[in-house]
């Protein structure tokens, strides 16, 4: 059976090497494009956007050809030869809703149902979650739990490889590495079905990288990442249903897991800013990895090599004893704990620190601590100090601040209006007011700012009276302050020299009126 898989790889291989540029001339002709926006989509010219239909076909051809020339492959017991062909029409429908928002767009909860509904034909069609590891005894039978999770895990995967698909090569790559571990578990487990389906697909997967690794010529689209993870949600619970209820469970989650974790995060991330779940965002891990300074060739390099350890440790878990998945589980969840602190994701290091001092966070005092920590990356990259301004002010008012006002020196205020005349701010500079009738400030800072030179001068931030506390950490706002706007500051300003007169130094001071 081995010789067979490898020849539909080959051939999954060629038909998308054929049909990939085929795709991209129609796509570039009906001007189906990506088109560059200078803030999410970075690419230099407009890209085709519908790769995913030379996947997807190469894959449905894989399947003919399997059906014609190896028709027992597909027989894997009385009762279920046709499911297969379910599989390739449930695929089919999320490819087809994935085309049409590439080409026309459309919502993202239409998306979902289209995903919802193919996860249901499934499921009655024997893809189905039937029970769950229990570490401690035996397994937990979900009766009818099971079709939710069912539905859960290919709704969730299917997005999952959506929302990795950042970079050039990256849902691709990441989903072949994952493909051939998928296989490896089929084969293993003498379920040819899937294993011949796996080798299709990861053949399609490697023919379309090699127009889509960086600098890509063609993109994945809505159309191939929804799905391909949709397809990979599907052998991951067929493929391993052979092996023992804990092993069945820890390999096609462990071969799967850099799009599950990126995934969580995301959620995670949206629930604790209080933001849209599907709001687009530049926080995933691939973007993580840019900030870092790691080039987008070199992040996806990293990713794959993720990818691939993943992919080797859910094989280990597969042809080893149980004390490995043990093993295996504890350095996982060490990794994941590092990468997490590592990333530097502001949200969930919040909740960490909150979730130290009390059973259940303060979601307003998380959240605002959360946008004082985005702030300071902001001030950090903005391009004009209008923009700086605007960012700070936008901030300070969702915290209830009732006034900003900014002293300089006034060698310091002719320098900081020059470098405004080009970009200057939306909101009032360099003192302004929310809002509302004047009252006096409950809380009034006066925070200094740093120069090369001496002090540029202070803010002083009143908030609004009435308030018992702050709803937020005062560190947080003093670390935007000093580390983000002061040196924003200092970035657009062109100090004057200072005299040997002494200064006097501001410091930070706060009252209680």
């Amino acid at each position: 059976m081995i010789p067979a898989a490898l020849t539909v790889l080959v051939f999954g291989f060629v038909s998308s090497l054929v049909l990939t540029p085929v795709v991209s001339r129609l796509a570039t002709r009906r001007g189906w494009l990506d088109r560059p926006d200078g803030r999410r989509k970075l690419h230099a010219a407009p890209v085709p956007r519908i790769g995913g239909l030379s996947v997807y076909a190469s894959f449905a051809l894989g399947f003919g050809v399997l059906v014609l020339v190896v028709p027992q492959a597909f027989s894997d017991g009385f009762g279920v030869n046709n499911r297969y062909l379910h599989l390739l029409i449930a695929c089919g429908a999320v490819a087809l809703i994935g085309l049409v928002d590439d080409i026309v767009g459309v919502s993202p909860w239409a998306k979902v149902l289209v995903q919802f509904l193919a996860a249901i034909y499934l499921y009655y069609y024997g893809f189905q979650i039937r029970a769950l590891t229990n570490p401690f005894g035996d397994v937990i039978l979900l009766g009818y739990f099971a079709l939710p999770l069912t539905v859960l895990w290919f709704v969730g995967m299917s997005n999952a490889f959506n929302l990795i698909d950042g970079l050039d090569g990256l849902a691709a790559g990441v989903a072949f590495f994952a493909t051939i571990s998928l296989f490896a578990a089929a084969a293993l487990n003498e379920h040819w079905a899937i294993a011949f389906m796996a080798a299709a697909l990861g053949g399609a997967l490697l023919g379309f990288l090699r127009y889509n690794f960086n600098p890509a010529s063609v993109f994945l689209g809505d159309c191939g990442s929804l799905f391909v993870g949709f397809a990979l949600a599907a052998f991951a619970i067929t493929g391993s249903m052979k092996t023992s209820a804990a092993i069945a469970v820890a390999a096609p989650l462990l071969a799967l897991s850099l799009p599950i974790f990126d995934v969580i995060v995301s959620l995670l991330r949206r629930l604790i800013r209080g933001t849209g779940l599907f709001a687009a965002d530049r926080d995933h891990v691939h973007h993580r990895l840019l900030r870092l300074g790691l080039s987008p060739r070199r992040a996806v390099v990293f990713l794959y090599g993720v990818a691939a350890v993943l992919a080797s440790l859910s094989l280990a878990t597969l042809a080893g004893p149980q004390q490995v998945l043990w093993a295996v589980g504890i350095v996982f969840v060490l990794v994941v704990w590092v990468s997490l602190n590592r990333l530097g994701y502001a949200e969930l290091g919040e909740l960490q620190r909150l979730l130290l001092h009390r059973l259940v966070p303060d979601r307003r005092t998380m959240a605002n601590n959360v946008s004082l920590l985005r702030l300071r990356e902001t001030l950090i990259e903005v391009d004009s100090f209008g923009e700086a301004w605007d960012a700070l002010i936008a901030t300070v008012a969702f915290l209830d601040c009732r006034k900003v006002e900014m002293q300089l020196r006034p060698d310091c205020t002719q320098g900081i209006r020059r470098a405004m005349s080009q970009a200057p701010p939306r909101s009032t500079f360099p003192c302004w007011r929310a809002d509302g009738p004047a009252q006096a400030p409950s809380w009034s800072w006066t925070i200094p700012l740093s120069g090369a030179n001496g002090v540029l001068g202070a803010l002083v931030m009143d908030f609004d009276p009435g308030q018992e506390s702050l709803g937020f950490e005062p560190a947080h706002l003093l670390d935007a302050i000093t580390k983000g706007f002061s040196l924003t500051t200092r970035r657009f300003l062109t100090e004057p020299l200072v005299t040997d007169e002494p200064r006097r130094i501001l410091e930070t001071t706060t009252s209680q009126s």
